[in-house]
């Protein structure tokens, strides 16, 4: 709805990222990870919330190694958490084969 210009959608988004944006602070400030992937449907809507999540975030981390842009990266997978499961599954699947 809010890639059709819904103003209550669109609304809910930037909020949404808002949220979003106080968590990567949080992760980047506790973890320090080399990168964070976003999955799921929020990606759908990235080109609405990157720029507000890119200035949320030059205020939030203000010891910045790496740029934005290269840190927090949008997933290209429809459904990350079945994509894991499933990765697992077959994991163990194979890990049980035995080759000669």
């Amino acid at each position: 709805l809010a890639l059709g210009d819904d103003p209550l959608a669109v609304r809910a988004l930037r909020e949404a990222s808002f949220y979003l944006g106080i968590g990567i602070a949080n992760m980047h400030s506790g973890l320090d990870p080399e990168k964070i992937i976003i999955g799921g449907k929020i990606v759908q809507a990235w080109n609405l919330i990157s720029p507000l999540l890119t200035s949320q975030l030059e205020e939030l981390i203000p010891h910045k190694q790496v740029r934005l842009k290269d840190l927090v990266i949008p997933s290209s997978l429809v459904s990350p958490t079945f994509d894991g499961a499933q990765a697992m599954i077959h994991r163990k699947i194979f890990r049980s084969i035995n080759v000669p």
